[in-house]
């Protein structure tokens, strides 16, 4: 069987902050947005890194699952 797409939310703590923190920085929110993504596939560098990432849901909403964290030691 196949498995269709997944699209999640990512509610990551240090993307967050990442972004809350350099928004000062970059004044220009495609530049930081830019940023951001560059941060998150540094993050998710598979080749570098062995990745994982803590799934949930809210109660309200329990079909409807979010990234909220990552864990990403180095292979």
């Amino acid at each position: 069987m196949d498995c269709p797409s997944h699209k999640l939310s990512i509610i990551d703590w240090e993307l967050g902050a990442s972004y809350r923190d350099w928004r000062k920085r970059y004044l220009l929110e495609k530049e930081l947005l830019e940023k951001i993504e560059q941060k998150w596939l540094e993050i998710s560098d598979t080749v570098k890194k062995d990745v994982h990432f803590y799934v949930g849901n809210i109660h309200r909403f329990p079909k409807i699952f979010m990234v909220l964290g990552t864990f990403y030691p180095p292979k």
